[in-house]
């Protein structure tokens, strides 16, 4: 790709160094700036009629020698600099309308309107859209903060005249200024990569004009060199291509940084991160169906991720926010209230302004006990060094993009007076009721509540803070924070002690423990006990299940890699459980306590079992079935399942026991 290099004498033209400066957000690792502001990019440019958003993370190591030839001017510097490989990430989307817009044009407004010029070539150029999520201005430069500088754009378009286009270009931000840079003689720190505009094909004028390249054979052999398929067919998208990744940005270390539970490791920082930020919107009906948004649907190098797989922080988080959502609580131990500002808030003061919903837990119900052993929700939101503490309180809020602006700890102004007793923890969520007009006061400016509510964000969306217009401050934020602070203080104080909801009372009478909301399938395949008496049998051996892998296919079913032994001369019956702290569940204690479908539901057609010694045994039960060993020995069975859930905050659990034929 040809080279243009900023020139360093336009006028009020900022510098590589100021723009990697300017995201006003230093507290957050960078990966999580990277998934916040590529993931909310993509969700903003979704088609009109899509019922979900795709998009993709593919994370591996590339070969220099293969990508390094593309740029010209720095393929020397980045051989140097990257000899054998380097950490390549690439966030790809589907069912969105790819970078739109001219790409030639000396007309300001319409590349003011053009988005492929406004994240490639503009800065601090905001979206116009009431219901974005982001803007393509100053967020955009955490791409450019978590490798060497250089990001690259592949998308394909549809264009008014029914055809499709694929355009390429790529971007270079570093500090000019630092030690090493990939372009020392250029003071500005920024460059583009792409074709020649027409005009001036065949010269070496380095500060001419590029353009994205448009041919699609060129295109193809760029994304083969780094390992990446093209758009097909019908699709139409953007992939954000950040090659030279700097690994040693991915660990946190400036004192003041948040320090989140798994982000040593990219793939899991990754991982987390959208769950941390995006689990509202993420195969969501509710949430589709209430702000006519699409879906999320998220893969991290190949791997789905939904709510059947989320950590129990965030399995209850996506339970208290669609209870906040659609102002009704989704399960018995969650409170929903709705939040009023008696004046000067919304149109009409019997609308709401929003809804909060909260659940007080315990370390049980978040599996910090044994044998799970899973961190406390202060380590999933950032707090890792908090994470022994007793007696916690967090408060999230978003709005209707379905991106949480922040988590809101201990005494804030959110939940400063609520109540929280040792080894609790408060887990509360504000949702506001975006499209409801505001007063009258307020309607020159913002005609509805999420118009004020994005103008009270930063650049990287981390926080709503109220704003002066001319002499007066509005104080819609404020006083919701203290409308919402009472609402959940009054109502703990009035009903303590807490009472459990029936369903819950109901295992803990009958199990001992309650029963604990979906995160994956758990360690063992079956619980340990202790048995005292001591078998006198000989020759043998128990059935022995373990979980090997599994597979999500969508939202409501799961594909499960096992693997059994079973004895010689056996039948092992095989069946799914629900998981409870100190119990298992199966169907029918299930049925005869709740009288409800059990949360989870063998597809029989799609067992797949490939060993001839064994014989498959349909014992007409949706929870189980039985394998028969015809064999004079042991046998070990590898072989899969596919589950129904129907039930996404109930955790499943294979379980194996052992009947002779004789």
């Amino acid at each position: 790709m040809k080279i243009e290099l900023a020139k360093i004498d336009d006028r009020m033209a900022p510098t590589g160094k100021a723009i990697l400066r300017s995201l006003q957000n230093d507290t957050l690792p960078i990966v999580d700036l990277v998934v916040r502001e590529s993931f909310q990019n993509s969700l903003d440019a979704t088609l009109p009629d899509a019922d979900m958003t795709e998009i993709d993370v593919d994370i591996n190591r590339i070969k220099t020698a293969n990508i390094a030839k593309h740029f010209e001017l720095v393929d020397k510097q980045l051989l140097r600099k990257f000899p054998e490989d380097s950490l390549m990430m690439s966030i790809s989307d589907r069912n969105t309308t790819g970078l739109r817009g001219v790409i030639d044009s000396t007309d300001g407004d319409k590349l003011n309107d053009s988005n492929i010029y406004k994240l490639i070539y503009g800065i601090n150029m905001n979206q116009e859209r009431e219901d974005a999520g982001g803007s393509w201005g100053l967020g955009k430069t955490s791409f450019f903060r978590i490798g060497s500088g250089i990001v690259i754009y592949y998308t394909r378009i549809k264009l008014d005249n029914g055809q499709y286009e694929e355009r390429l270009a790529a971007c270079l931000i570093e500090d000019s200024s630092a030690k090493d840079p990939l372009l020392p003689e250029n003071d500005r720190g920024i460059a583009w990569w792409g074709e020649r505009q027409a005009k001036l094909i065949g010269t070496f004028n380095h500060t001419g004009k590029t353009i994205p390249i448009t041919d699609k054979k060129k295109i193809y052999k760029f994304l083969s060199d780094f390992n990446l398929e093209p758009y097909r067919e019908k699709e139409t998208g953007t992939r954000i291509i950040i090659p030279f990744i700097d690994e040693s940005k991915l660990v946190v270390k400036e004192e003041g940084s948040k320090h989140y539970y798994g982000d040593n490791n990219l793939d899991d920082s990754v991982t987390q991160a959208i769950q941390r930020w995006y689990f509202p919107r993420i195969l969501n009906e509710k949430y589709q169906n209430v702000l006519e948004n699409s879906m999320l649907l998220p893969r991290v190098n190949g791997k789905t991720i939904t709510p059947i797989v989320f950590s129990p922080t965030y399995v209850w988080f996506y339970k208290i926010y669609t209870s906040a959502l659609i102002g009704k609580s989704q399960d018995k131990q969650i409170n929903v209230k709705p939040i009023y500002l008696k004046q000067m808030g919304m149109k009409d003061t019997s609308t709401p302004i929003g809804h909060v919903a909260y659940v007080v837990l315990n370390r049980n119900q978040l599996k910090m006990t044994p044998p799970d052993n899973r961190h406390s929700p202060l380590a999933y939101i950032g707090e890792q060094e908090k994470n022994n503490q007793n007696g916690v309180k967090i408060m999230g809020y978003c709005r209707k993009p379905g991106m949480v602006i922040e988590y809101n700890i201990g005494d804030s102004d959110w939940l400063k007076s609520v109540p929280v007793e040792e080894n609790q923890f408060v887990l509360a969520f504000f949702v506001p009721n975006s499209d409801e007009k505001m007063h009258s006061r307020y309607q020159s400016t913002y005609n509805v509540l999420e118009n004020y509510l994005r103008d009270t964000e930063q650049a990287d969306h981390a926080s709503w803070k109220d704003i002066i217009k001319g002499s007066r401050k509005i104080t819609i934020v404020s006083r919701t924070k203290k409308e919402v602070n009472k609402a959940i203080t009054d109502e703990l104080i009035e009903a303590a002690p807490t009472v459990t909801s029936s369903r819950t009372s109901a295992l803990g009478r009958k199990f001992g423990k309650q029963v604990l909301p979906g995160s994956n399938f758990g360690q063992s395949a079956h619980r340990k006990t202790t048995n005292k008496k001591q078998s006198t049998q000989r020759g043998k051996r128990n059935p022995g299940i373990s979980v090997d892998s599994y597979r999500p296919i969508d939202n409501t079913t799961i594909e499960i890699s096992y693997t059994v032994q079973i004895p010689k001369d056996s039948e092992s019956k095989i069946h799914i459980v629900v998981d409870a702290v100190d119990a298992n569940i199966n169907e029918k204690k299930w049925l005869s306590t709740f009288g409800s479908r059990f949360p989870f539901e063998i597809d029989q057609h799609k067992i797949n079992i490939d060993n001839k010694n064994i014989e498959y045994v349909d014992i007409d039960k949706k929870a189980g079935f039985a394998l028969r060993n015809t064999a004079n020995s042991l046998q070990t069975v590898s072989s899969t399942i596919v589950l129904n859930i129907h039930d996404v905050t109930m955790t499943p659990k294979l379980l194996v026991k052992q009947n002779n034929k004789g």
